[in-house]
């Protein structure tokens, strides 16, 4: 069992909507841990004793070639203790366990496809930023699904990427009603949407992040275009 460090918060940011960010360096100055993209960490709040008050698992946001002395989390707010981690200031000290996690890219595949809802982004934000980082003309395709159009974390950053790296296509689906405009997809992510966006999807590796119900039925949905899902497909439940 890797031991916990103490890290410094050294910004704290709104993301999303519901959706904060907290970038946190090593407090002892040594160099930071190596991980993996799409690899998680175990968070932890402390009394002011310094006893440990909870803690909980959140995946890096960051891409390790771009975070050498630092790493960053994006939390959805949801219970008492993401209501806790927000109130964290500049300067105030966290225990940070890890890295943790196998949810990460197969680097032999030619191509890769991220499925993500909500903040299950996060995983797969880092794992896009890595391998466009490391080998910028890779073949990559992300649906990233979300009900309100505030609710769409690195959306700008994401949609950056893509300008910059013509083999990438980041498309956007809206699950709910807005007012705002809206250029991307409608609904949920389905076969057919699946298809119109993705050629030759049985030839595709592929990466799925968010609630149970969106990481089960899109698994149904790879079966069906004849991906073979317990080698293909990668998935972890936020």
């Amino acid at each position: 069992m890797l031991e916990p460090r103490k890290f410094r918060v050294t910004e704290n940011r709104k993301i999303a909507e519901g959706v904060f960010g907290l970038k946190l360096v090593p407090a002892d100055g040594e160099p930071l841990f190596v991980y993996q993209a799409g690899q998680f960490i175990m968070l932890h709040l402390q009394n002011p004793d310094g006893t440990i008050w909870a803690k909980a698992a959140y995946s890096i946001a960051g891409a390790p070639s771009e975070s050498r002395d630092s790493i960053d989390l994006a939390i959805r707010l949801r219970g008492d203790f993401t209501h806790r981690a927000e109130q964290l200031k500049v300067g105030d000290t966290v225990l940070v366990q890890g890295p943790y996690g196998r949810f990460t890219l197969n680097e032999s595949a030619e191509r890769h496809v991220m499925l993500a809802a909500g903040i299950g982004i996060t995983p797969i934000y880092s794992m896009l930023r890595e391998k466009l980082m490391t080998h910028p003309d890779s073949d990559l395709i992300l649906l990233y699904s979300n009900r309100d159009v505030s609710s769409f974390s690195f959306l700008v950053e994401l949609k950056a990427l893509a300008d910059e790296h013509p083999n990438f296509s980041c498309i956007t689906t809206l699950t709910g009603e807005t007012e705002e405009p809206w250029q991307g997809e409608r609904g949920r992510i389905d076969e057919a949407v699946l298809r119109k966006h993705v050629p030759e999807p049985a030839t595709a590796e592929y990466y799925l992040c968010g609630p149970t119900d969106f990481v089960t039925g899109l698994t149904e949905i790879l079966e069906k275009c004849g991906v073979n899902v317990k080698i293909q497909a990668h998935k972890e439940i936020f």
